[in-house]
């Protein structure tokens, strides 16, 4: 197999393509043992010897996951050029040469962003093993009854029955991906992948699309709405009333009613700063989420405390309400612990959560 790979190595890019690759290693693999031949991966309608598919997938894992628009060599390393014209520096994809990885993180920016394409490589090596682990590479009902395993850039596909369509969760990597939304791929009646462009196809459209993530942030945005429309009255009608402002349970109401208007007013701010502009921004590296910015931060930690002091106030609520059932006869002096605990308590674990997050460059980004 070393053979195989030196020979391939030897000869000119412009003479090897993607396209008849395989067609070279079958051609030199007469001979082979049959062991051999079924040690090979496929990759969007092609099989390859299983060291070629690590390069090749990974390599192109860096294209897809960051949606370059540069190539990859047609030959062994299968190298990423980088560029649009095709003369720049060549990185290799290879996960196992960690100054090759050093190389690649560098290219991006911040480099910490290299962790979506480390995943996507190894998702490609598992798909390698899972296929092999389902019998020999090329089977006599593939193009038949059945389309072939796969890997497609994103994702590990297994065998499946012509005419069906299958569907699983897409994965995190997946350029601007919304968590629990499906990809799909269909197998035709004739025993091969659905294609566009000459391309086995996926159907990733509903991995990216903003419908789910539209109707979270418009029910965010009404309920949110709702409960500061319904909690100002509220606070209002306490407040004026002296008689009603001056008793501990009334106080303690008005705790809680401005830690949820609290919480809700963060919530619109975010949901019409950062959440819309995520929606409307084509571009990942210019929303406001992605460049971090001190005010973004903020705006989180601020939410972030409201929801959790809105919370600390409900248990107070629920504990002075049973302190007063079991002591009916003694009634608290003073509600400065309640305010305390009420206010100061979530200071807590929001400044353990700012330290970190500002000291730890692997969330810092």
């Amino acid at each position: 197999m070393s053979s195989l790979v030196s020979t391939v190595a030897s000869l000119p890019t412009s003479t090897v393509t993607a396209a008849n690759l395989t067609h070279f290693y079958d051609q030199t693999s007469v001979g082979l043992q049959e062991t051999v031949l079924d040690r090979r991966c496929r990759y969007r309608g092609h099989w390859y010897p299983a060291e070629t598919y690590r390069l090749i997938t990974c390599a192109y894992c860096y294209l897809f996951v960051y949606k370059k628009t540069w190539r990859v060599t047609a030959t062994y390393p299968f190298e990423i050029v980088v560029g649009e014209n095709g003369l720049g520096e060549r990185l290799r994809a290879d996960l196992s040469n960690e100054t090759a990885v050093s190389q690649v993180c560098s290219s991006l920016k911040p480099p910490e962003e290299c962790k979506p394409w480390k995943t996507c490589c190894k998702e490609a090596e598992k798909c390698c093993e899972r296929q092999l682990k389902e019998g020999p590479g090329i089977h006599p009902d593939h193009g038949k009854t059945v389309c072939p395993r796969t890997w497609d850039g994103f994702a590990c596909w297994s065998d499946t029955s012509v005419g069906r369509t299958e569907s699983i969760e897409c994965p995190s990597y997946v350029p601007d991906v919304f968590s629990g939304t499906q990809a799909y791929k269909t197998c035709t009646t004739n025993g091969t992948w659905l294609q566009k462009d000459d391309f086995e196809w996926t159907d990733y459209s509903k991995c990216n699309t903003f419908e789910e993530y539209r109707k979270v942030y418009t029910a965010s945005l009404a309920c949110n709405t709702i409960t500061i429309i319904l909690v100002l009255p509220a606070c209002f009608i306490f407040l004026y009333f002296r008689q009603l402002r001056h008793q501990h349970r009334i106080r303690l109401h008005i705790c809680l009613m401005l830690s949820s208007f609290l919480t809700s007013a963060s919530m619109i701010t975010w949901d019409l700063v950062i959440a819309s502009n995520r929606m409307t921004t084509a571009n990942k590296q210019d929303t406001f989420i992605h460049q971090n910015s001190i005010a973004c931060r903020v705006l989180q930690l601020t939410t972030r405390y409201a929801n959790m002091a809105a919370f600390m106030w409900m248990f107070i609520e629920g504990f002075h309400l049973h302190r007063l059932l079991v002591h009916a006869f003694s009634v608290p002096k003073s509600l400065l612990p309640y305010y305390i605990l009420g206010y100061g308590i979530p200071c807590v674990p929001i400044t353990i959560y700012a330290a970190i997050r500002a000291t730890d460059k692997t969330f810092n980004k």
